[in-house]
């Protein structure tokens, strides 16, 4: 299942980032010093036969967009898979530190050897974020957070005679976090991300680790 696993990798990152703090809420990241800054993240995903890295930033304050790169190792010598995720979001709503966005992602998984054919895939998956901000103490903020996106996955297989086998899915993906964000700079974000009509999937638990640029 290494292709909402690459995208929900990369994700961890993406979900890293963005500025100011009432903008980045509603992807339940933290929003860090100033304006414009940005987030640079990097994360790690684990579950059942493999794991999951990925790395990328985050940007803007009402409308956020970012990307990311995902890398995904299995268990038992099967191939290793990369893709490149892009993400965009705007924020509708914030009211005593709640914050709730749509979110759309796309996602490219490259070409992956398997036996003797070739594998790629595409992603689409849209959503929705929400984030709550509350201060714990003068320097730490706590930002819990909940999304769910609807996965359209699409699969193609070729052989080395030039044929082509094309195969669909769509099913979700609910995820729940909560990021701790010190000095509006460094953030750590523990993370749940689990699939839901996903014939042979499983949940994953990933961190992400995150640090604020720009003014």
């Amino acid at each position: 299942m290494w292709h909402w696993r690459a995208m929900t990798a990369a994700a961890l990152a993406l979900a890293a980032s963005a500025t100011p703090v009432a903008a980045q809420v509603c992807l339940d990241a933290p929003a860090l010093r100033g304006s414009p800054s940005a987030n640079l993240g990097m994360g790690a995903s684990f579950f059942r036969g493999g794991r999951s890295f990925s790395g990328g930033f985050m940007a803007g304050s009402r409308l956020l967009f970012g990307g990311s790169f995902g890398y995904t190792v299995h268990d038992g010598g099967a191939p290793s898979s990369k893709s490149v995720t892009v993400e965009s979001a705007w924020r509708i709503q914030r009211h005593s530190g709640l914050a709730l966005c749509p979110v759309a992602r796309v996602s490219r998984g490259f070409r992956v050897q398997v036996g003797d054919r070739e594998r790629s895939s595409w992603q689409l998956a849209p959503g929705v974020s929400v984030g709550y901000q509350a201060r714990i103490s003068q320097d730490v903020s706590g930002i819990p957070g909940a999304s769910f996106f609807l996965v359209y996955d699409r699969a193609e297989v070729g052989a080395g005679s030039g044929d082509v086998t094309t195969t669909s899915r769509t099913y979700g993906v609910l995820s729940a976090s909560y990021d701790l964000v010190f000095d509006e700079t460094y953030g750590v974000a523990p993370s749940v991300s689990i699939p839901i009509g996903l014939r042979g999937g499983n949940a994953s638990f990933g961190i992400t680790l995150i640090v604020g640029v720009g003014s």
